[in-house]
């Protein structure tokens, strides 16, 4: 992109500094679209496109209300909302292809590696499959699982714990256990490292006292039934 700074004038009343121009790639409709001759203007809430630059041969604009449709040998590749005289064209923004996608859907959902369905999104070429062994294995899904586990509806309804056998060697610092709670509805996973198994169960206190603070409801919770959950102060936890 050259750096070549010129005024860019939209509204009489106001003109925008344009900071470089250059070539910019766009994904409409799984096609990839390069528009040349783009300007870069920092203070520019909205991306304006020419719509010359969108194609290179004839198109067909449809007008209906407040709506707009752009069709090319009769098949629409544009379909969106007329703003303030503009023509609005909006594109989804790259996720993480998870099941639950409702707006409230906890931030850390979006996180993790993008599984293939993201990398075909992004039309990288010749995309082999086998490349992304590693993002498959590490990749946090929230897929159905084939069992007896009742849906969890709300963050904190059902939390699964486990303890992971002695470490050997212990870690420098000593810790020899890994404490995980996992939120079944979210996904959500506390890792702690712990020095004794007797640690267990103080450290599950303090992460169930916080989020119950923070979901401000109790917490309920799954456990394979080893001894460190089988004390008489889990009980006694359990029953107050």
């Amino acid at each position: 992109m050259s750096s070549d700074e010129k005024i860019v004038t939209i509204d009489p009343k106001s003109n925008l500094v344009c900071k470089g121009q250059g070539i910019v790639e766009i994904l409409i409709n799984e096609k990839l679209n390069k528009l040349k001759v783009c300007l870069y203007v920092p203070k520019l809430t909205q991306n304006l496109v020419r719509l010359l630059n969108l194609c290179n041969k004839s198109i067909t604009i449809t007008k209906e209300n407040k709506s707009f449709h752009l069709s090319q040998n009769n098949k629409i590749l544009i379909s969106s909302h007329i703003i303030n005289k503009l023509m609005i064209v909006t594109f989804d923004q790259p996720g993480a292809f998870l099941k639950k996608t409702d707006k409230n859907s906890p931030w850390h959902q979006q996180l993790g590696p993008p599984g293939n369905q993201v990398l075909k999104f992004l039309s990288l070429i010749n995309l082999n499959e086998s490349q992304f062994y590693v993002f498959s294995k590490v990749k946090m899904t929230t897929l159905p699982l084939n069992g007896h586990l009742t849906e969890a509806i709300k963050p904190s309804d059902c939390l699964h714990l486990d303890v992971v056998i002695p470490i050997s060697p212990p870690s420098k610092s000593g810790y020899s256990y890994v404490l995980t709670i996992i939120d079944q509805h979210t996904s959500f996973k506390i890792i702690r490292f712990l020095r004794q198994k007797s640690e267990v169960f103080n450290e599950f206190v303090i992460k169930q006292k916080y989020l119950e603070n923070h979901h401000n409801r109790k917490v309920k919770v799954v456990t394979d039934c080893g001894g460190e959950f089988v004390h008489k102060n889990v009980k006694e936890l359990a029953d107050m």
